[in-house]
């Protein structure tokens, strides 16, 4: 029995130390297969297969060092690409369970986010705790991208990153983002109460008012608290200046970002302020003044502002068209109420008053000789006035607005828009309609000129590039009418505009300054009509169009020693287009005339292209083009 037993031990301690030395030899090849040439790209294969992953250019092992020509992730309307990627990292700390990354490099980032906003309020997490410990001794990114209902863009990211299993570590290095220097660090609680303490510091290279000299601006943000209410403080200096009229501004605040009023409470004192130096989409402006957030009650705030900008502007040249508002708010259970407004805009005056009213608000406004001109640099010196009225309950949001326009005012800067509205003796402008998440809809819209009249309704669903309604535009010479809809992928309508006398036409359209100068010199008369009818969406719609010009006659412009030569004249042309807008059939026959010479033409062929980006091709099936001209004679 002893033998037996002994022999069956012997046996077993040989099946193990064979399975020990057998995993080991495994083990061995496992590593030796992960540091050869191809063993990444093989495994991030694999990957892909489960995950909207694509990878382009991978070389390198999985145990080395990674370079990845582009790697892309895609799901749910959001986007990341990265390029030019390089990765060390130590594997043998996994066994730690420690991902531990040496290095993480990539010269360009870009994240596209198309995902709807979402309505639900932002909910605490839990925890924010990792399943492994993660250390990052260095990330540089060096061009970083965000394209979604903002865009974003910054380069030289240099940071470190670490998770030691219970707190998050962030060391920011360098940034530069709208033209400023950035560098900070913070650490966050992984577990609740997820206490944040951060850190951030940058400088920016001001402009001195009055003067083309640049100062160093610095600029200071610290955040502390557990993340459901933090407490922060925001400090902007000239480095070494005592202040004067050089920019400042202080702020403290406290944040709630999961509550209906994420900033119940907070102060903040500005001098000489250029937005500009923050965002690069920010308008220039010289700010100063004061604005406060307090409570006024257990569910309301009080919202206060007396600001004065020294830089008022077209926004077009990237100004604030406001040169002074004093207004005070209230907000209450997640809604703004304006209950007074008192501001100076494009040289005239907004202002108005609201009032609570049941569940919702209502604002009663007026605008006064406002120059439009001064407020966008297209629009005409032509100072509007009437009544504004909104009203709201929860996210929607009903306007009525009703302009009258004055005689233009006598400007420096006379240029051709005004010149043209001025002529066209602008009457007056009405919209009523409602703004909700998204969606603006325009239940009725009417501009009127001394001889013209625009009007309709529509609805736009801006987020998703969709709308549908029905316009109308009858001018001197023109009549125009649109009615459908439109989206990406479905739609259908149709749409014609017709001309009874394109002479009269073409002297209307000619007021206008973008049309004006590609009109000047041309003369034309005859009569035109055009019909389009589309099935499907915006992208690839199925088309039927016909044009038809009728016993037009057209004088190019000439130069003046060149003299004044024969006009052009269509007896009848007809232009027909069918099919999807990607690849239509395309049919023009016509037949023009120039004093004796006749011409006879007849053309069929494809026409395709895209609305976005705009991008078009065509290529001909047949041509047949007669000619007579006394001019030619026959040859021998």
């Amino acid at each position: 029995m002893t033998v037996s037993r002994t022999r069956a031990a012997t046996w077993a301690a040989r099946i193990l130390v064979g399975l020990a030395l057998l995993l080991a030899l495994s083990a061995a090849l496992v590593w030796w297969w992960a540091g050869q040439e191809g063993s990444l790209e093989w495994v991030l294969q694999r990957v892909a297969r489960g995950q909207p992953l694509e990878t382009d250019g991978v070389k390198g092992s999985l145990r080395g060092g990674w370079n990845i020509r582009r790697m892309a992730w895609e799901k749910d309307g959001l986007l990341l690409e990265a390029e030019d990627i390089r990765l060390e990292w130590q594997p043998l700390a996994l066994l730690n369970r420690t991902l531990q990354l040496q290095e993480v490099k990539a010269a360009r980032v870009r994240v596209t986010d198309t995902r709807a906003a979402s309505q639900e309020p932002m909910k605490p997490p839990a925890n924010l705790s990792l399943p492994w410990r993660v250390f990052v001794d260095e990330l540089e990114v060096g061009r970083l991208e965000y394209r979604g209902r903002t865009d974003v863009d910054a380069t030289k990211l240099s940071a470190q990153y670490g998770f030691d299993g219970g707190r998050h570590q962030l060391a920011l290095r360098s940034l530069q983002f709208a033209g400023g220097d950035y560098r900070g660090e913070g650490t966050l609680l992984a577990l609740p109460p997820l206490t944040l303490d951060a850190r951030l510091a940058g400088r920016f290279q001001a402009p001195v008012p009055g003067g083309g000299a640049k100062v160093p601006l610095d600029f200071q943000v610290q955040a502390r608290g557990p993340a459901v209410a933090l407490d922060a403080s925001a400090q902007l200096q000239v480095t070494g200046s005592g202040g004067g009229e050089l920019p400042q501004a202080t702020a403290t605040a406290h944040i709630t970002p999961f509550e209906k009023m994420p900033v119940p409470r907070a102060t903040a004192d500005f001098r000489r302020l250029d937005l500009a130096l923050f965002w690069p989409a920010a308008p220039q402006t010289q700010l100063s003044g004061r604005a406060n957030i307090v409570p006024a009650g257990a569910t309301r705030w009080r919202i206060e502002a007396d600001v004065t900008n020294a830089r008022p502007g077209p926004w077009d040249a990237e100004r604030l068209p406001v040169h002074t508002a004093r207004g005070e708010g209230e907000w209450r259970d997640g809604t703004a109420l304006v209950k007074s407004l008192e501001a100076s805009v494009g040289g005239g005056t907004v202002g108005g008053s609201g009032r609570w009213e049941g569940a919702g608000w209502q604002f009663d406004g007026r605008i006064s000789d406002v120059d439009p001109s001064q407020v966008h640099g297209s629009l005409a010196a032509l100072p509007l006035s009437g009544p504004v009225k909104l009203s709201g309950e929860g996210r929607k949001v009903d306007f009525d607005v009703n302009l009258q326009a004055g005689p233009p005012r006598k400007s420096a800067r006379r240029d051709a828009l005004a010149s043209a509205v001025g002529a066209l003796a602008l009457r007056d402008a009405l919209a009523r309609g409602s703004w909700e998440a998204d969606t603006l809809t325009l239940a009725q819209l009417r501009v009127r000129t001394s001889d013209a009249v625009a009007q309709g309704q529509l609805a736009l669903q801006l987020a998703q590039r969709s709308g549908s309604g029905k316009l109308q535009l009858r001018a001197p010479g023109l009549n125009a009418q649109a009615q459908g809809s439109v989206s990406p992928a479905r739609g259908q309508g149709t749409a014609d505009a017709s001309s009874s006398d394109l002479a009269v036409a073409q002297r209307w359209l000619a007021r206008w300054p973008v049309l004006g100068p590609l009109l000047e010199g041309v003369a034309v008369r005859g009569q035109a009509q055009a019909q389009v009818a589309w099935q499907g969406g915006w992208q690839d719609p199925a088309v039927q169009a016909r044009a038809t010009l009728r016993n037009v006659a057209w004088q190019p412009p000439v130069k003046a020693e060149d003299g004044q030569p024969l006009p052009w004249s269509v007896r009848e042309a007809q232009l027909q287009v069918q099919g999807r807008l990607r690849d239509a059939a395309l049919e023009l026959r016509g037949q023009a005339e120039r004093g004796q010479r006749k011409v006879d033409l007849a053309v069929a062929g494809r026409v395709g292209g895209t609305l976005s980006p705009s991008a078009w091709r065509g290529r001909f099936a047949s041509l047949d083009v007669r000619l007579q001209d006394p001019s030619i004679t026959p040859g021998p």
